[in-house]
């Protein structure tokens, strides 16, 4: 009888503590064990200085990060969890990993996530005011069309240098044509040459200002589109790749060729829109829809200079088909953990009539000696591809129960 008392009052606890806290203990606990976490890492922004200072009133976002047996990291939700702050009064802290800074003084933070402590992210809180912007760093040279990232530090009137959050980056209005620039959600701006030349880049922030020379080298030779030529139905989509050939200066040993993924950088664009549209959307760059039958050329630009190889897209009448959601085409990094490959019918890919993976019959065919890529065929992870080697080309097929078949060409690339 006393047995069963304490059980009781042993799940009653976990039951009290899993409604009265944010986490529930016993289901972190299987958790942990079952994704093999031995040791537990607080995960704090992007910073390019040695230590985080916040003023009081700003707010900060942690993540947690795991280490496994095999001492490989294993990311974990910071969602709904026992997170902690060592000084209660100078800062405050959600169960989502949201800090406020509340007071000055040094904090520290940490989680516990099923009985595992993580080690301990040490912060200042210092309310100061921005006595002027002390550098900015990123590349003084940059390829055309292959984006690179820039941020600015200011120095505070308590003696510490600090990333600036709050910035505007400007171009000059001479440069605008030759670049663009694009601020980002974390602590960086992205500036993407278009033509050769110099432009001056200028962060400000609190009535400061300072000024960033960057040259754009001409060594974007060439524009190559991948496929080259494409059959696409009305209504349906098809997605292309841009790939930059860059040649440096010949030396003796002759000219050094190297080759990169431009797709998101460049400007796209097709010969009649009557007939297909073109996307420069972020994340979409590059993707054609078919809008009604005929024939016509897709090219893409960095500045001024244009695709040396236009692709040739013929649009035609859909029949009864299946898609994929990443078209016909796709380039997949060589160190890329892998990626679902979603099928629906119709000649354009619908997420809300995604057809199960393990309802359909896969296929993987290459030319290579080796397969550069692994494909799941059964079970719940059907569909499921990752890189073998570091480059190489695959066919992935997939079939359903009426015979209607995708096809998409998979091209391992090392970034």
């Amino acid at each position: 009888m006393k047995m069963l008392s304490l059980a009781s009052a042993v799940l009653a606890t976990v039951v009290l503590i899993a409604c009265d806290g944010e986490s529930d203990p016993f289901e972190e606990a299987v958790e942990i064990r079952e994704l093999n976490i031995t040791s537990l890492s607080v995960v704090g922004p992007t910073i390019t200085v040695d230590k985080l200072y916040l003023n009081v009133g700003e707010s900060v976002d942690f993540s947690v990060q795991g280490t496994n047996t095999a001492a490989q990291p294993v990311e974990l939700s910071a969602a709904n969890r026992q997170w902690k702050v060592t000084e209660p009064e100078f800062a405050t802290i959600s169960d989502d990993g949201r800090l406020v800074a509340t007071g000055n003084g040094d904090v520290g933070v940490y989680v516990t996530i099923g009985g595992l402590d993580s080690d301990v992210y040490q912060l200042t809180v210092s309310d100061a005011n921005l006595s002027g912007i002390s550098s900015i760093t990123g590349d003084e040279s940059v390829d055309r069309c292959i984006p690179a990232d820039y941020q600015a530090t200011g120095e505070y009137d308590d003696g510490t240098i600090r990333d600036l959050t709050s910035v505007q980056w400007t171009l000059a209005a001479a440069d605008e044509g030759v670049a663009s620039i694009v601020s980002n959600p974390d602590i960086t701006a992205t500036l993407t040459g278009l033509n050769s030349g110099g432009v001056t880049l200028t962060a400000s922030a609190d009535g400061f200002s300072q000024a960033y020379d960057v040259s754009i080298s001409d060594t974007l030779s060439s524009i190559v589109i991948t496929p080259g030529t494409a059959t696409v139905a009305v209504g349906g989509t098809q997605s292309f790749v841009a790939t930059g050939v860059y040649t440096e200066a010949v030396t003796d040993e002759g000219a050094n060729t190297s080759q990169f993924a431009i797709t998101e950088s460049v400007n796209w664009q097709v010969s009649d829109s009557s007939l297909a549209s073109v996307s420069n959307t972020q994340l979409s760059h590059g993707l054609l829809t078919g809008v009604a039958i005929g024939n016509l050329t897709l090219t893409a630009s960095c500045g001024d200079l244009s695709a040396s190889t236009p692709a040739i897209v013929t649009v035609e009448e859909g029949e009864d088909e299946l898609s994929f959601n990443l078209g016909t085409f796709y380039q997949l990094s060589a160190d890329s953990s892998g990626l679902f490959l979603r099928v629906s019918p119709g000649t354009s890919y619908s997420a809300s009539d995604q057809l199960d993976n393990d309802d359909l019959d896969w296929e993987l065919t290459t030319d290579d000696d080796a397969d550069p890529i692994e494909l799941e065929e059964d079970g719940d992870n059907a569909g499921f591809i990752t890189p073998l080697l570091s480059s190489g080309q695959a066919t992935v097929t997939a079939t359903d129960s009426s015979g209607n078949t995708a096809t998409i060409d998979i091209e391992v690339v090392d970034n």
